[in-house]
């Protein structure tokens, strides 16, 4: 049976120094921040992608290591790439990406900005596939993209691409569904954002951590109240 897809994905952001301020554009300015390759988080980006009886100066340099390999670099930068999830209810993604459940996590509906994004799958070994031009390349580009190693997998990532110089995608404000606040966000500032997102019409609830049993934690969100 086919699983079904989610309408709701994810965005868990901190709301810490610099982090701020993209948190303000996504509610204010209806942006959200699409970084390049070669900005994100996981090392073998662009890994899988192997020349194929090409040659040119430094190519076994990269032989063996996570860097793709130069030609292909140039490539990678002209793409950018927003990361979400369909996961609300894992305490890592709360602790990896809103600093310990003191940031804030955006439910975006899938339709219509998100509708292109696609599933990543996640493998013990990724497979590396090779090209013998750089056109061959971009057509096993997404592809690539949409390979990561089974560490990760605790994300249950979606990925939107772009392929584009600006920085940022803009969104109509119907696009976000939910916003959620973590439980340790100290008070004033979890009143202030609440004030700010509902200001914007946004529904807005706390999200707190319960344990089931030893074995099993489920993260809960109640509906935040300014009284």
């Amino acid at each position: 049976m086919t699983q079904e897809e989610p309408q709701v994905l994810y965005k868990y952001k901190s709301i810490s120094d610099n982090s701020l301020d993209y948190f303000l554009d996504i509610i204010y300015n209806h942006k959200l921040f699409a970084p390049k390759v070669s900005d994100l988080n996981d090392p073998f980006e662009g890994f899988q992608l192997v020349p194929d009886g090409m040659h040119y100066a430094g190519l076994s340099y990269y032989g063996g290591t996570p860097i793709p390999y130069s030609i292909m670099q140039g490539e990678l930068e002209k793409y950018r790439v927003i990361s979400l999830t369909e996961n609300l209810d894992n305490p890592l993604m709360w602790i990896h990406y809103a600093d310990n459940f003191t940031g804030a996590c955006i439910g975006f509906h899938k339709d219509p900005v998100f509708k292109n994004a696609f599933k990543i799958s996640y493998y013990k070994n990724l497979t590396r596939r090779s090209y013998q031009d750089v056109e061959s390349a971009k057509k096993l580009f997404k592809d690539g993209l949409s390979q990561k190693w089974i560490g990760w997998d605790y994300e249950k990532e979606w990925r939107y691409i772009l392929e584009t110089d600006h920085p940022f995608l803009e969104f109509d404000k119907n696009q976000i569904s939910v916003i959620y606040l973590g439980y340790k966000m100290k008070p004033n500032i979890r009143k202030a954002i609440s004030s700010i997102c509902k200001n914007e019409g946004y529904s807005v609830s706390i999200a707190y951590v319960v344990v089931l049993c030893q074995e099993k934690v489920q993260i809960k969100c109640n509906q935040f109240s300014l009284f």
